[in-house]
């Protein structure tokens, strides 16, 4: 694969391959790649609920006046 084909490739694909490109390099064993991923996946997936968490209370705090102001 050239780099002129990864040059229109959506970031994602980007990142796969350097990363497959670097845990083949260093040899990383399959089973500890996998380990690696799962732990990773589970980090970032507390980083976007924490994130969507944070908006809403921060909407609820911009928001909430207007409701109670609404309904009277």
């Amino acid at each position: 694969m050239s780099d002129t084909s990864l040059e229109y490739a959506p970031d994602a694909i980007k990142l796969a391959i350097s990363l497959i490109c670097f845990l083949e390099k260093n040899t990383v064993v399959p089973e500890v790649v996998l380990k690696v991923l799962a732990i990773v996946q589970r980090d970032f997936e507390r980083k976007f609920v924490v994130t969507i968490l944070k908006v809403i209370e921060i909407l609820t705090f911009i928001y909430l006046p207007f409701i109670f102001v609404y309904e009277l």
